[in-house]
């Protein structure tokens, strides 16, 4: 994030809003796409006959991609946290650092 201006000049509160606003979407997005990943994944049934274990290989790799996605989902959530607290110290209304 950039340094704030020398003469103590705070963030507008538009462009504060709409960074807090696009990191909620981004998260959001990422969530969507946690969410669909994990409904995806389908463990081969135990009376399965044909191509089970490369079948399950799979599953377990998509649920490893949903691990990584949901510690980056987690980043995110503490990025939006430290915005919304750096906004509220700057005095921003709830409108703002919580739109």
């Amino acid at each position: 994030s950039l340094p704030a201006p020398s003469d103590g000049a705070k963030q507008q509160p538009e462009h504060v809003k709409s960074q807090i606003l696009a990191q909620k979407n981004q998260i959001a997005t990422l969530q969507g796409q946690v969410d669909e990943l994990n409904e995806s994944i389908r463990f081969a049934p135990a009376n399965c006959v044909e191509n089970c274990v490369g079948w399950n290989e799979r599953q377990r790799e998509k649920q490893e991609r949903v691990e990584r996605m949901q510690a980056q989902l987690e980043e995110e959530k503490r990025r939006l946290e430290d915005m919304q607290d750096s906004a509220r110290k700057q005095g921003f209304g709830s409108s703002v650092y919580d739109p």
